[in-house]
């Protein structure tokens, strides 16, 4: 960020002198703002991660109506709850991992690997 200022004794200067604190204001507002755009990460491909998540998926509703078929008659809730909920945390677990492992892995795909330098290609000549 380069901001530069100047202070003189001109009366006209301090008249005006808001107008530049305005407009310094302002550059450092849009320069944070185009920082912030390039280093944007990439957005997930959500069509991969729905086919890498529904395997998990009919797996916990596997589990879960597997739960309430097993539970006794007259005690469903109190049989099959505690499993289909632990089978639903695991997947709410799994999904948000597996999001965040997705967008990890999208952001380093978006930055090209560092290339060797070429003083140091000589020096080892």
């Amino acid at each position: 960020m380069n901001l530069q200022v100047c202070v003189c004794g001109n009366d006209l200067w301090r008249e005006s002198w808001g107008e530049y604190i305005t407009w310094a204001v302002v550059s450092i507002i849009r320069e944070s703002e185009q920082v912030k755009k390039a280093m944007a990460l990439p957005k997930l491909d959500r069509e991969n991660y729905r086919n890498e998540m529904r395997g998990e998926f009919e797996r916990v509703i596997q589990e879960v109506a597997d739960a309430v078929d097993n539970a006794a008659t007259g005690h469903i809730i109190r049989d099959s709850e505690e499993k289909a909920r632990d089978a639903l945390d695991r997947f709410r677990q799994l999904a948000y991992e597996k999001a965040i492992q997705l967008k990890v892995n999208a952001a380093e795909a978006a930055f090209p690997p560092s290339g060797q330098r070429s003083d140091r290609a000589e020096k080892t000549e």
